[in-house]
């Protein structure tokens, strides 16, 4: 009877520590897996799932929690613009190494979310917009001169940048959102020597302009003699004499009280005396 009741115990014992065990594998095979089994994706995220029968599932997956299978795995992507900060050197055209920084700003396209995963996958920015954008610079670039280089316009460049990859990136699901570059360095002695060039050629257009300004002015003068010459032939008057008689005019017409003497002969210039007396 004895044995019986401690059989019994044993077997209610071992019976209690199987299902403990059974439990105790449960959770720490939940634990385990808790992570890919419970998918929160936040704010401005987008998830694909990947499923291992059917592989990439054509629905996405919003932001919030989600409950896939531990067999499964989500892909989870950004919606928000990212921003790459690249640098490189590029080669002019006549071959001289140009320094240029820049910023390049993306996102995925929303919608196309699933075609993006499938086509490059979640390391698409090293594998397509890094290489895209430094291929387009140095293309760009090699189609300059230093001079083209040291006058370009920075605005313009990021412009042409944008229209160009805009294309591109479109046909890989991707959105470009920006091109701004910071710098854009020339070796120190080819910039000082573009600059000393072109401080020369200001001082060159200004000695030109003056040449011009000095042609001009001479033009008017001979102009001006003529017109004086054939006014002494009209009128038989010499240039000095007319001068004479505008000054006497002007100032005959003083408030002051002048003397006018005129000479006998035409050809005598007249001669002003003030006649005020001081007290």
């Amino acid at each position: 009877m004895l044995m019986n009741k401690s059989l019994k115990k044993q077997k209610i014992i071992s019976y209690f520590r199987s299902i403990t065990i059974g439990v105790l594998l449960v959770l720490f095979v939940f634990v385990l897996f808790s992570s890919k089994i419970f998918i929160k994706i936040k704010s401005g995220e987008m998830g694909v799932l990947y499923d291992l029968i059917d592989g990439t599932q054509p629905e996405t997956y919003n932001e919030g929690l989600s409950i896939i299978s531990p067999l499964n795995e989500m892909f989870i992507y950004s919606l928000r613009t990212q921003n790459i900060e690249l640098e490189q050197v590029v080669l002019s055209h006549n071959g001289l190494k140009i320094n240029i920084k820049y910023n390049v700003l993306f996102k995925p396209l929303r919608n196309q979310i699933t075609a993006l995963h499938q086509k490059l996958g979640p390391d698409y920015a090293n594998t397509v917009v890094i290489p895209a954008s430094q291929s387009w610079t140095r293309k760009f670039m090699a189609d300059l001169t230093p001079e083209d280089i040291f006058l370009i316009d920075k605005g313009v460049l990021e412009e042409k940048a944008i229209l160009n990859l805009t294309k591109e990136l479109a046909t890989m699901h991707i959105a470009m959102e920006g091109f701004f570059i910071s710098s854009i360095k020339l070796p120190d002695t080819i910039s000082n020597a573009i600059e000393q060039k072109f401080r020369e050629q200001e001082i060159v257009h200004q000695y030109d302009f003056k040449l011009i300004v000095e042609e001009k002015e001479r033009n008017r003068k001979i102009i001006e003699a003529e017109g004086i010459k054939q006014f002494q032939l009209i009128s038989n008057i010499s240039p000095l004499q007319w001068k004479a008689l505008d000054v006497t005019e002007k100032l005959s017409k003083s408030p002051n009280s002048k003397i006018i003497m005129m000479g006998n002969s035409s050809k005598d210039l007249p001669i002003l005396l003030n006649n005020d007396s001081k007290k």
